[in-house]
């Protein structure tokens, strides 16, 4: 009989994920440094990097440092940031990145700025996503 523990040691200023999501095919997570990651497929954009090419690991997406939750959708992600401003990505043929448009959209784009005190990207029943605002 085999048997194997994994530990993991985090050292002192180590960057460790904060929060994950996935979708059905990707996944995201912010790192507690504020930087935004996604991998996996990237067919509709919905990693956020500029293209539609897949990542087997995690890459950062843009450079800011200030995202504060993350959720994603079948495949199409949404974030908001420290400032609660809403920012969505991904396939939009239903309209459901809120842009008024079904055009796709390969890197967040801002679509509600920060006047809600506490937004919460969430979960829906059927695998999509939504914004719950308090």
């Amino acid at each position: 009989m085999l048997i194997c523990i994994l530990v993991h040691l985090q050292t002192a200023g180590a960057t460790v994920f904060l929060q994950v999501d996935s979708g059905s095919y990707h996944s995201t997570g912010i790192k507690n440094d504020g930087t935004l990651w996604a991998w996996g497929s990237n067919t509709f954009g919905q990693l956020g990097d500029g293209s539609t090419t897949d990542k087997n690991s995690p890459v950062q997406i843009g450079s800011e440092s200030d995202w504060q939750s993350v959720g994603t959708g079948s495949y199409h992600t949404m974030a908001i940031k420290t400032n609660s401003s809403l920012w969505t990505w991904g396939n939009n043929n239903d309209g459901q990145l809120g842009d008024g448009t079904t055009t796709n959209r390969l890197s967040p784009l801002l679509i509600a700025e920060g006047k809600d005190p506490l937004c919460f990207p969430i979960k829906t029943r059927n695998g999509g996503s939504a914004v719950i605002c308090l």
